[in-house]
């Protein structure tokens, strides 16, 4: 039987499963074990109170959902991809049909910077930059150290740290960059496969790759390794925590993404289904290993129930070497689908010009209004199909993800009837933001610029 969900009161929800009932509100981060109540007395008065409390915090805006920003002007991180060039030919690889070997200008990427790093502009707010490939980013390295020295200025004179995070195939690192980016704290994601042979089946270039990782090693670099699971490694994962734990020892954080290449590499939705429950199944146990012996597994294809939001992301602020900004740094070419949905700004003449009713059109792209989504269970920690998703599989896939995530969610809140770990309010395991949701949203609006004004607007005065 497959897992269903209904409201049944005011940010309360009727979960079942497998001849279980469990009453959730995510609000409250509490879950109640109801499939025994023979009381409907009891069991209304429960839905009713958990209602009546759930609505109370979130009017008086104690709930902290992460929302949306409200505006561009708000947003406190910028993806950067400085090139469509790339020496890999990765058999998976979202960005395959938007290579070509265009690099970012210089000076579109100044114009970015003094806009995005401006100290007049979120003062006493930490900012963060993402560099990423719409290609190979160290393929244009004179860009990185361009990008690194500006951030470490501007830090000093916005008076505090400004977090510079780099994603790369690795292949390209030699002693001296590694030694740069060491020196100057960049956090360095290296997306590497960890077996030999799954890496030179799907990304080739084994030996250069660990070469880099063993040089950022040497220096003493921030390190993580980001590997991409299909069905050739789904059942490996484990395998690759000890590799990893064995060959690089200072790698503290392994990042496991279930692979999106919808048809290309899944025939069915069935396929989909079967693949992402062997996920599920494989992280678990890949998780706990690494756990016991220091190294944090950890995947944004699983479900944050320590955090609460209105949609799968906030956006992103992506600049692309066309000097287009758009909203999803995996829809970064006129070449992929959709782009031209996504795009709400542009370097132009030397300045930052801002489509704001662009950039919350291109938010809406998202499943949050479907049926299936109002009385969902998970809306509160899925927000919907992330824009990759939505763009990487057919449409007549997409109930595979999502019947995928509402079993790993009724598996979390049998967990948490079982440990009895509820707590009131705020989710207790934890209070960060993930990844996808970089916020201080509190739950007062008035903390945002609401950006109703809408328009095109020049950013830089």
């Amino acid at each position: 039987m497959k897992c269903i969900s209904r409201e049944i009161s005011d940010y309360t929800y009727e979960v079942k499963s497998d001849g279980e009932t469990i009453i959730y509100s995510p609000i409250l981060n509490i879950a109640k074990d109801v499939t025994s109540c023979l009381d409907d007395k009891d069991r209304d008065a429960l839905v009713s109170r958990l209602g009546a409390m759930a609505q109370s915090r979130v009017a008086e805006g104690k709930s902290a959902i992460l929302q949306i920003y409200r505006s561009p002007m708000d947003m406190d991180r910028m993806t950067i991809l400085p090139t469509f060039r790339c020496n890999f030919n990765c058999s998976y690889c979202y960005a395959a049909m938007g290579r070509s070997e265009v690099e970012m200008q210089p000076e579109t990427l100044d114009v970015a910077l003094d806009w995005f790093l401006d100290k007049g502009r979120l003062p006493g707010k930490s900012l963060y930059i993402h560099i990423v490939g719409g290609g190979e980013p160290i393929m244009s390295w004179s860009l990185i150290e361009a990008i690194v020295k500006k951030s470490s200025v501007a830090a000093k004179e916005r008076g505090q740290a400004i977090d510079v995070a780099m994603t790369t195939n690795g292949s390209l690192i030699t002693e001296d960059k590694a030694q740069f980016l060491a020196q100057s704290n960049v956090l360095v994601n290296v997306s590497y496969e960890v077996i030999r042979e799954v890496q030179n089946l799907q990304r080739g270039m084994c030996d250069d790759v660990e070469n880099g990782i063993l040089a950022l090693q040497r220096a003493g670099a921030r390190l993580a390794i980001r590997s991409t699971i299909s069905p050739v490694n789904v059942d490996r994962m484990p395998e690759m925590v000890d590799v990893v734990l064995k060959r690089f020892p200072d790698v503290r954080r392994l990042n496991l993404e279930a692979v999106m290449a919808g048809k290309s590499i899944f025939d069915s939705s069935e396929s989909l289904y079967c693949f992402l429950a062997k996920f599920h199944r494989g992280f678990e146990v890949a998780s706990k290993r690494g756990a016991q012996r220091g190294l944090n597994v950890v995947s944004a294809a699983r479900l944050d129930f320590g955090v609460l939001k209105e949609r799968f992301c906030q956006g992103d602020l992506c600049l692309t070497p066309l000097g287009d900004i758009v909203v999803c740094h995996r829809v970064s070419s006129p070449k992929d689908g959709n782009y031209s949905r996504l795009v709400f700004g542009h370097i132009k003449d030397g300045r930052m010009m801002i489509d704001e009713d662009g950039y919350r059109q291109a938010l809406r792209f998202s499943l949050d209004n479907r049926s299936e989504c109002a009385q969902c269970f998970l809306r509160w920690h899925c927000g919907g199909l992330c824009i990759a998703k939505q763009v990487s599989f057919p449409f007549e896939y997409f109930d595979a993800l999502c019947d995928s995530a509402r079993e790993e969610g009724f598996a979390h809140l049998k967990n948490m009837v079982k440990n009895d770990c509820q707590q009131l309010g705020v989710p207790a395991h934890s209070q960060r933001c993930s990844d996808m949701a970089r916020s201080d949203y509190k739950g007062n609006q008035n903390e945002h610029r609401n950006g109703d004004n809408g328009g095109r607007r020049d950013l830089n005065g």
